[in-house]
């Protein structure tokens, strides 16, 4: 797994009633806009791995931040994506590459260590934690990645 910066986007503000503003983003790769609306502001991070691209994106809010963590695979098609309501109210210090599938991100406020990993196949999961944090057009998709957080030392 490699940072790069291959990525960028077109912010998107959509007015509703009462003054709320959806906000998202239009994502380019390499001068040409590539897929349909990501959510978020602002690209975090961006990194290509084995099989495709994984971009972090956020929306950040007074009191939190929302991440949300998409795969794309090498046709630039997003196939695995994970918003985990519980990271809303971190902030990220840093995001270490641990291996060529494992990123490592540091939280502050508390300080919380959570593992990204990318999967080398796809597989099936069916438990709570995963199907709260993908959309309902990832439910019943194979996981390609997996968010955790680790535990802290004793």
């Amino acid at each position: 797994m490699e940072s790069i910066s291959s990525f960028s986007f077109i912010k998107n503000i959509k007015k509703i009633e009462y003054s709320i503003e959806i906000i998202t983003i239009t994502l380019i790769f390499e001068n040409r806009k590539i897929c349909g609306v990501l959510e978020g502001e602002q690209i975090e991070a961006q990194f290509k791995c084995s099989g495709g691209f994984l971009l972090i994106t956020s929306y950040n809010y007074y009191d939190g931040t929302d991440y949300w963590y998409y795969f794309l695979n090498t046709d630039l098609e997003v196939k695995d994506m994970i918003f985990d309501p519980y990271v809303s109210f971190l902030y990220v210090e840093k995001i270490d590459i641990v291996d060529l599938r494992v990123l490592e991100l540091s939280f502050l406020k508390p300080n919380e260590t959570w593992h990204l990993v990318i999967h080398s196949k796809p597989i099936w999961d069916f438990s709570l934690s995963a199907i709260l944090k993908r959309p309902f057009r990832f439910i019943f998709k194979k996981r390609i990645m997996s968010l955790f957080r680790l535990k802290p030392p004793s």
